[in-house]
């Protein structure tokens, strides 16, 4: 990669980072015992903005170094968010689990980001 005329790494990232930073003292949420999926979705959004910024802190002037949030995509995955999830995120989604307004798109248009 360093090789390569323009060498760049894109980190994919979320805002969801808001909603945990990393817990480097309890990575592993007590082995489950105490595991919140959406908590464990900030952090692991938060550990690839830290991966982007310590690899660019790393090789700079060698490699350039991205962390962005695409955009919601369309993947079907909200079809396994429970009602108090939807309930969590009634800004975004219908109580029936439908998406609110216009802020997903296609995985293919977020993928070209």
């Amino acid at each position: 990669l360093l090789e390569s005329s323009n060498p760049r790494v894109l980190s994919v990232a979320s805002v969801g980072h808001f909603w945990g930073g990393v817990r480097f003292e309890d990575l592993g949420f007590e082995d489950g015992k105490v595991y919140d999926k959406w908590l464990a979705y900030g952090q692991s959004k938060s550990a690839n903005i830290l991966f982007a910024v310590e690899l660019a802190e790393r090789y700079k002037n060698k490699l350039t170094v991205f962390s962005l949030h695409p955009g919601g995509a369309q993947t079907g995955l909200h079809h396994h968010m429970t009602k108090e999830d939807y309930e969590k995120f009634s800004d975004y989604y219908h109580p029936d689990g439908t998406v609110k307004g216009d802020w997903t798109r296609p995985v293919e248009q977020v993928a070209a980001s």
